[in-house]
């Protein structure tokens, strides 16, 4: 039943998506091939449609992943959804899992509408290639964006079910949750970064290019067992950071427990 209610989600959700990501990578390929429009006015088009598409990719996505969890977890569809023969928390894990995949998704159009404004050469895409099978980048992917996304997923979603629950014998406001959620967004960024400034060592920094030679201070992390991170590679910034990755695992699983709680035992259907 559990893949019954994850395929269900998937055809729920794909017309939006697909509508939305068609829509901006049609955009990108007009204006990569609009030679009636002047080289400076084409220029400053194609940087607009990889800066402001590449957001409005993000934010547009986000919101979207918004009204398919409201819809579906506590719209009309709700009342049939939860129903079903599936557990709650099975429920959950298919809009994660649904959601996830578009986010995946999101990060791979951003690339092609770069490829498609600035065809690139066939060196340029083989070395994509090979940074892309590199442990680095991989661990890079993970940490930097899979798992902070997640986490943002989880808080989205927790969010949306305080917002239809019932608290101290009362119906949360949605101002209230939208303050709330504000607050936990707060804290899990301001911990992530105070996490990431911890242990650093100021290093004096040498370089040269075509004869020229030059110096500088800079604070570099410490890289050890000792000090929470793992290297991956030769770069001062080649590391996986430990401590982060538990402290963002950790918000998770807090989130996504509240969340369930109250699935379970505070939510109220329109």
């Amino acid at each position: 039943m559990f893949i019954k209610q994850l395929k269900y989600d998937f055809m729920f959700s794909a017309k939006t998506f697909f509508a939305m990501f068609a829509g901006i990578l049609a955009l990108t390929f007009f204006v990569s091939i609009a030679d009636f429009l002047p080289n400076d006015m084409l220029e400053i088009m194609r940087i607009l449609i990889v800066g402001v598409g590449g957001a409005a990719v993000a934010i547009a996505s986000y919101l979207q992943i918004l009204i398919f969890y409201q819809r579906s977890f506590f719209g009309p569809e709700g009342y049939l959804m939860l129903t079903l023969p599936v557990s709650r928390g099975k429920l959950l894990a298919s809009k994660f899992i649904t959601t996830f995949v578009w986010f995946l998704f999101m990060l791979i159009l951003i690339p092609i509408m770069v490829f498609i404004i600035e065809p690139p050469t066939v060196q340029t895409v083989w070395e994509v290639i090979r940074e892309i099978v590199t442990g680095q980048f991989v661990a890079g992917l993970i940490t930097n964006m899979l798992l902070p996304a997640f986490v943002l997923i989880a808080l989205l979603f927790f969010t949306i079910t305080l917002a239809n629950s019932v608290v101290f014998g009362k119906k949360v406001h949605g101002v209230v949750a939208g303050i709330v959620s504000a607050a936990l967004h707060f804290f899990y960024i301001f911990g992530l970064a105070r996490l990431s400034q911890r242990s650093f060592a100021t290093e004096r920094i040498y370089g040269s290019h075509d004869g020229f030679e030059w110096s500088f201070y800079a604070d570099v992390p410490l890289v050890g067992i000792e000090y929470g991170r793992i290297a991956i590679g030769e770069g001062i910034r080649e590391f996986v950071d430990i401590f982060s990755i538990a402290y963002t695992v950790g918000v998770a699983i807090l989130v996504i427990a509240t969340t369930m709680h109250l699935l379970k035992k505070r939510i109220a259907l329109r």
